[in-house]
């Protein structure tokens, strides 16, 4: 019960920070009770590509990536999702099986919430403000993640970039060269 009390403490904080403003007291209790304590392992596999997503995890402790397979079957790193952020997806808003697959980079501790039951609270305008913010930040924050890079493989970081292992590795002896001059 400790565990619950304290990952939903930093569900409120984070809730709160995007709408603005303190959450209704009713709120955090029904989201208390819907709510299910999860650890996950590295490399566990929370979403599979082609799979109808039922559920969405808030991570507490962790990292996440999603990524997808390219048409030469090239594994792409899509974004990587930190602690006090939720492993969804577009497709996880609009009901449709996931292109995208997400999986643990380190083990993970959160909340799992049924995506069935947070529909019911849909009609809080609290809420609402909550996810048009996140969806905001989302946006903006997907670019950036200051640190990471020494949380992930090299090759997860190559494939969000865009570049081949090799080529990151050589960009990064450049940049470490300079940094001495």
């Amino acid at each position: 019960m400790a565990m619950l009390t304290e990952y939903m403490d930093l569900l409120q904080r984070v809730f709160e920070q995007f709408a603005g403003r303190k959450m209704p007291t009713q709120l955090r209790t029904q989201l208390t009770q819907l709510a299910r304590v999860r650890h996950y392992e590295k490399d566990a596999v929370l979403l599979s590509m082609g799979e109808m997503p039922v559920e969405i995890f808030f991570i507490c402790k962790g990292l996440c990536r999603s990524f997808y397979l390219d048409k030469e079957g090239n594994d792409v790193t899509r974004f990587f999702i930190l602690e006090g952020d939720f492993c969804f997806t577009e497709i996880q808003i609009l009901a449709e099986k996931s292109e995208l697959c997400i999986e643990t980079l380190e083990p993970c501790d959160g909340l799992m919430f049924q995506l069935k039951d947070l529909e019911l609270l849909c009609h809080s305008d609290f809420l609402k403000d909550v996810y048009i913010q996140a969806l905001m930040q989302n946006i903006r924050y997907k670019q950036r993640y200051p640190g990471l890079e020494k949380r992930i493989k090299q090759s997860h970081l190559a494939s969000y970039l865009g570049v081949l292992p090799s080529s990151l590795s050589r960009i990064r002896r450049t940049l470490h060269g300079h940094e001495n001059d």
